[in-house]
């Protein structure tokens, strides 16, 4: 018998569907703006504690100042060190016969007036610190005795006050000013009281400036002090009106390193 093929249907053409188009994603929403206080990238953020209102937080400032100090510090540090290692390599040909008259010439012309100009800086700086170790505590002193405590204070001791004198007149008069040298070891010094140059608000020193010092050396048994009087001519020729000059004093030789510096400003009225 012969076999009879079965016929397959016929396959109906398939529609391909209609890819419909992609529906348009929804835009990314935009990141909430920070609010720590950031401008153009590189400005620190500003310390804003909570519950404050907006003022500066008082911590977070002055540990910010005090990273700047540390970072200023650093770099001074290594200019320092730089200058030291230029410095010796400069000494080990610096003292060649024939270069041995220029670093002579150098040392006592611009080197003493660098070192002079150093020398004015640091008095600068230690008449500054006194002054303001003084607001310091005459500003806390006032706030404590008027927020509650009025009266609980006593007056700060003389002592604890830091070493300054503040003077003030007219010019072509004479300031004058004393204070108490204190020997307190137990062995005999002879410290000598010296004076260093007068300057303008420019930091610049006044040329021809007298202070005398009575007396500038004195002989001190354990215990013992004396008192030193200091005296500024005001010489019209050289102190101008409404300029406030500063100068300083040097105690040398009270023992165990105790050596003095009392900051000394004189307004000009």
């Amino acid at each position: 018998m012969a076999k009879t093929t079965r016929k397959q249907p016929a396959k109906k053409p398939t529609r391909k569907a209609k890819r419909s188009a992609p529906k348009p994603k929804p835009a990314p929403a935009e990141a909430p703006q920070q609010t720590s206080g950031v401008r153009n990238g590189n400005s620190a953020p500003e310390a804003v504690g909570p519950g404050t209102g907006g003022q500066v937080d008082l911590q977070a400032a002055m540990e910010e100042s005090y990273r700047q100090l540390q970072s200023i510090y650093a770099a001074f540090t290594q200019q320092y060190t730089d200058a030291g290692t230029q410095y010796q390599k400069l000494s080990e040909q610096g003292y060649a016969p024939e270069l041995a008259d220029l670093y002579k010439e150098f040392t006592e012309t611009r080197g003493a007036e660098i070192a002079q100009e150093g020398l004015q800086l640091a008095i600068r700086y230690a008449a500054s610190a006194q002054v303001l170790s003084k607001r310091y505590t005459d500003e806390l002193f006032h706030f404590l005795n008027t927020r509650g405590m009025n009266g609980y204070l006593a007056d700060p001791a003389p002592e604890s006050q830091a070493a300054s004198i503040s003077l003030s007149g007219a010019a072509g008069t004479t300031l004058s000013a004393s204070f108490d040298v204190e020997n307190s070891t137990a062995t005999s010094v002879s410290p000598r009281v010296s004076t260093t140059p007068v300057l303008d608000d420019s930091g610049t020193a006044l040329e021809g400036a007298m202070i005398d010092v009575v007396p500038e050396l004195i002989n001190l048994a354990p215990g013992q002090k004396q008192t030193v009087k200091v005296m500024i001519p005001l010489d019209a020729d050289l102190y101008r009106e409404g300029v406030c000059y500063s100068t300083a004093l040097v105690i040398v030789g009270l023992g165990q390193a105790r050596n003095k510096l009392i900051s000394c400003q004189i307004d000009v009225i």
